[in-house]
């Protein structure tokens, strides 16, 4: 995250987030110890500011074995980073079901393609069987 100082109180020195806006603040507990804080102006707060950095997935696209597809994805290709892949699709589904290894993990198996935000998450059938049965 990018920042750029401001002062919001005095002599008080923040941080503001260029890309979400985050007010953040170093503040000491009565301990002395000093935690970064999100200064919310609206309700003249403080939040603790614990970010978490996921590691970004590492993956080999394979084709997978006629078996292993689920029921009713088809073959397609679909291109990510420019690359043409190998994918699976629902017709009525923009879900993109990709199959390969994760390299960090070596898990082999299906995951799910979000192109929002270029991101893939391991594929759990069991997962989408529950929210279909609460559609119903």
């Amino acid at each position: 995250m990018l920042l750029v100082d401001t002062d919001l109180q005095g002599d008080l020195t923040t941080s503001v987030g260029e890309i979400t806006g985050y007010t953040l603040v170093d503040l000491k507990d009565e301990n002395g110890i000093i935690n970064l804080y999100n200064y919310n102006k609206e309700k003249n707060s403080y939040l603790l500011y614990n970010e978490i950095n996921l590691a970004r997935t590492i993956f080999y696209p394979l084709e997978a074995d006629k078996q292993l597809i689920p029921d009713g994805y088809i073959k397609s290709t679909f291109k990510i980073n420019n690359e043409e892949i190998i994918c699976y699709k629902k017709d009525n589904e923009d879900r993109i079901l990709l199959y390969g290894v994760n390299i960090e993990n070596n898990n082999k198996g299906f995951y799910i393609y979000y192109s929002l935000d270029n991101t893939i998450q391991r594929y759990d059938e069991t997962i989408f069987d529950d929210y279909k049965d609460e559609k119903k």
